[in-house]
């Protein structure tokens, strides 16, 4: 299995980075279900954040996954957030094609130097990328690129493109400095996916964390005590003194180290609740 230093670092060099697995059949099967009642003929569709109300036994688990929070944090620190949930379809009669783009809050990099991205969105496929359904279009690099397109160019193939041919319930990490775009979809069912945006816990996130079955959801996992579940609920309570930390040690350094104290902190508290 790819390690979190591994898709850190994918990111870092390629903007992007590839994990396998993160939704089982029978959650494609549901979610494919849950669509059917947003569809629209011949365009795209959304369905919302109430997902997360709708759909808990789904939706917590893959957001709160251990696999993407590691690397998110390697990436921006302890400061991830939850921004928007969307589950996006694509109907089979939908004439959408190339359109590239790069993601919410993103920018035109100034140059080659990696950025620290302002959100990262988890692409989750309900269906295999085949060259029917149209897959996944990056330009690799491109989030360390000021790369610039004409109107003409966002709907034609790019000579660097690389296509990402995902399977079903796989997710990618998306840079949003990233340059990317969907394709057409040919099949002859609708192509799915849910695009779940991280961003920094200063930021005001896109979905309302005070909606009545969000803020339920976020109450609960206060209660747990669990600082990186809560932040990702919009509960920083470090964020004061972390986002001005004086600027005289390296950043990933610091980190490093308050993700391995909050870390110990947990554990020992899950020792002391597993006494007799």
């Amino acid at each position: 299995m790819t390690t979190p230093d591994v898709h850190a670092k994918q990111i870092v060099e390629l903007g992007y980075a590839v994990f396998p697995s993160l939704l089982s059949a029978a959650c494609i099967s549901s979610l494919r279900s849950a669509a059917q009642g947003k569809r629209v003929s011949g365009a795209m569709y959304v369905m919302g954040a109430d997902l997360l109300v709708t759909h808990p036994e789904i939706i917590l688990p893959l957001v709160t996954s251990a696999a993407v929070l590691d690397t998110l944090e390697q990436i921006v620190g302890p400061f991830v957030q939850l921004d928007n949930v969307l589950l996006m379809g694509i109907a089979v009669d939908c004439p959408a094609d190339i359109c590239w783009h790069r993601d919410p809050y993103g920018s035109v990099p100034a140059g080659p130097d990696f950025q620290r991205p302002m959100s990262l969105n988890l692409l989750v496929y309900l269906q295999d990328l085949t060259d029917s359904a149209g897959p996944l279009r990056v330009i690799p690099g491109s989030h360390r690129c000021p790369l610039l397109m004409t109107e003409k160019e966002h709907q034609l193939p790019h000579a660097r493109e690389q296509m990402i041919h995902a399977r079903a319930g796989d997710g990618v990490l998306i840079h949003n400095n990233l340059v990317h775009s969907r394709s057409r979809n040919k099949s002859r069912s609708d192509r799915i996916y849910l695009s779940i945006v991280y961003s920094l816990t200063c930021m005001r996130p896109a979905m309302d964390p005070d909606a009545p079955g969000l803020k339920a959801i976020a109450d609960e996992i206060r209660n747990t005590g669990n600082p990186r579940l809560m932040r990702l609920f919009g509960d920083d309570r470090s964020a004061a003194q972390r986002y001005n930390c004086g600027f005289m040690s390296d950043e990933a350094d610091l980190w490093r180290a308050w993700i391995a104290e909050e870390r110990e902190l947990l554990a020992s508290a899950a020792a002391l609740a597993r006494r007799p």
